[in-house]
């Protein structure tokens, strides 16, 4: 059954795809990747324009690199449970760059996670010898599987953290490579510095002009609400008018 319902739905998938996921892939969805990749030219000018996000296409993922218009304190993962889980999140990702294969065991993650976080931040601020902190990496090793950074290969770091048993071996996917943070300029300085905290007191707009913020709100936001970013929200209602 055909119809311009359908064929409407059609032309959005490119761009859907795109916005309901982290990355596509060949391996996960080589139907959608192909789909994307065929008109990537204009999904990629389209997300620009609009928004100001990038779209990066290579050989096997495409990604559109997804920020919000405004950083707050209210953002952040739903599985989060400390800020412990954030530094594990990126110490895993920063792992996949220093090592010279994609695969890895975690334990040998945690020994080089372990030495490192006590040069920085002095010793046990991780510790393999904590439940809590075990929990930490496996919920942040979680994540990053679902997001399709990371994969199991033999073993869980389910089983590994919470047992202490058989080591777990993953491996790193080609979206792990491409898992870039981008913050405002005005947050980065304070993150750097260690004062995000007194910097996210108060929202943090990011550069973009206040059409693609108002596009970004509308596409990562259930609704967006005249106090948060009165400027983006003035372009909604002068269209109205």
């Amino acid at each position: 059954m055909t119809g311009p319902g359908l064929r409407t739905r059609e032309v959005h998938r490119p761009y859907t795809d795109l916005l309901d996921r982290a990355a596509v892939t060949t391996a996960d969805d080589d139907t959608a990747f192909r789909r994307i990749r065929a008109r990537i030219e204009e999904v990629r000018a389209w997300y620009a324009r609009r928004t100001g996000w990038p779209t990066i296409l290579t050989r096997e993922m495409v990604r559109t690199v997804r920020t919000p218009s405004v950083v707050h304190m209210g953002q952040g993962f739903e599985w989060v449970s400390d800020r412990l889980d954030y530094e594990l999140f990126v110490w895993i990702l920063w792992y996949a760059e220093s090592t010279a294969t994609d695969q890895f065991v975690f334990s040998e993650l945690v020994k080089e996670v372990e030495h490192r976080t006590a040069e920085l931040q002095g010793e046990g601020h991780f510790t393999w010898d904590r439940l809590e902190h075990r929990r930490a990496l496996k919920r942040a090793a979680e994540a990053l599987e679902v997001l399709g950074a990371i994969r199991e290969v033999d073993g869980s770091v389910s089983d590994y953290a919470e047992s202490r048993g058989e080591d777990a071996l993953y491996e790193y996917t080609v979206v792990a490579r491409h898992l870039h943070l981008t913050f405002p300029d005005e947050l980065h300085e304070a993150l750097v510095s260690g004062a995000a905290a007194d910097v996210l007191a108060e929202p943090v707009r990011d550069a973009s002009d206040d059409e693609q913020r108002l596009y970004r709100a509308l596409l990562l936001s259930p609704a967006l609400h005249a106090h948060q970013d009165p400027e983006a929200f003035e372009v909604l209602r002068s269209r109205d008018r």
